[in-house]
């Protein structure tokens, strides 16, 4: 037996025992309420296009752990029912989704770390720089401009770069929050 709910094109089955198409009915139906009132992460995306990777991050978490509270549920009713062969199985499936919350937070707690590892005054990065000022000074010469107008470029650059270190470190920061 088939009834409509909430003016849904798509039927819902009554029964608690779905067999044939109708399972594929039901769950579009189920996939399509859910959608109309949770925005997903491609809705999310899609919708601001300005959204940061941290923010696609914790929407992912979100969703890992909407479905592990789900599988609790179904857990539940499974062990509930007697059905403890299953309840195992969905207790294992739980497991990993959890498991895989902790690695997103473990690898981004590692990276956080790293990026304020970076030692801005050591050698190798003063060399980094070195580098950068020689090929844009050759880049320069290149172009054949004149040695007053180089040396405006070069005057004008150095102001720009003032607080670099700062500002590095502030973007650094922000990519670990």
């Amino acid at each position: 037996m088939v009834i409509m709910k909430d003016n849904e094109s798509l039927p819902i089955p009554t029964n608690k025992f779905i067999i044939g198409s109708d399972i594929n009915a039901y769950r579009d139906t189920l996939v399509d309420r859910f959608r109309k009132k949770h925005q997903g992460i491609i809705e999310k995306v899609k919708d601001n296009k300005g959204i940061s990777s941290d923010e696609i991050l914790v929407s992912i978490i979100e969703e890992i752990l909407l479905d592990s509270e789900d599988l609790l549920g179904t857990r539940l009713v499974f062990t509930e029912e007697g059905n403890l062969h299953d309840a195992a199985s969905v207790t294992v499936k739980r497991s990993d989704l959890l498991k895989s919350v902790a690695d997103i937070v473990a690898k981004r707690k590692e990276l956080n770390q790293r990026a304020n590892d970076i030692d801005l005054n050591s050698p190798a990065f003063m060399l980094f720089q070195k580098i950068c000022f020689d090929k844009m000074i050759a880049a320069l010469n290149e172009l054949n401009i004149e040695e007053e107008s180089v040396q405006l470029i070069l005057t004008k650059w150095s102001k720009q770069m003032e607080n670099w270190g700062k500002e590095l470190k502030d973007k650094l920061n922000e990519m670990s929050q």
